[in-house]
């Protein structure tokens, strides 16, 4: 599935990542929506960075 540079990268081995690409300013499109929910049991505790400076 493509996911429109949504990026995912883990901070630990065992939990915890960092969202990346992803602009919360608008509203989110399913296939934006459908990825970030379906890494969620794997990472447990996401953080959904800003993209402003």
């Amino acid at each position: 599935m493509p996911n429109s540079g949504i990026r995912i990268e883990s901070l630990t081995r065992d939990i915890g990542a960092e969202i990346h690409g992803l602009d919360l300013r608008q509203p989110l499109t399913g296939e934006s929506f459908e990825f970030v929910y379906r890494a969620l049991p794997d990472n447990l505790v996401m953080e959904l960075l800003s993209a402003d400076p």
